[in-house]
């Protein structure tokens, strides 16, 4: 079951800021096997972005600005190349 971390936009809808380049330019949204790789990931990204936050150079981030969300099979074909399972 893939699953995806996703961030609250200031256009009031969820977009994923997990991605990866797969080569040639080709930028793809990351997917996750299980909600605890996700969340993982989340508290990852959160440390990563922590001192820019506390330096003034981005906006202040918090857990509840991002959510950890199922991704049907579909919608993970299209994002994540290396699903096992495709339709």
């Amino acid at each position: 079951m893939p699953y995806e971390v996703q961030m609250y936009t200031s256009r009031r809808t969820w977009k994923t800021p997990c991605v990866y380049d797969q080569g040639k330019g080709v930028i793809c949204d990351q997917t996750f096997e299980t909600c605890e790789q996700a969340e993982a990931a989340l508290d990852g990204l959160l440390a990563d972005i922590a001192p820019d936050t506390a330096n003034g150079l981005s906006q202040p981030w918090r857990r509840r600005d991002f959510r950890v969300t199922f991704v049907s099979k579909y919608a993970a074909h299209l994002t994540s190349p290396n699903m096992e399972e495709r339709p």
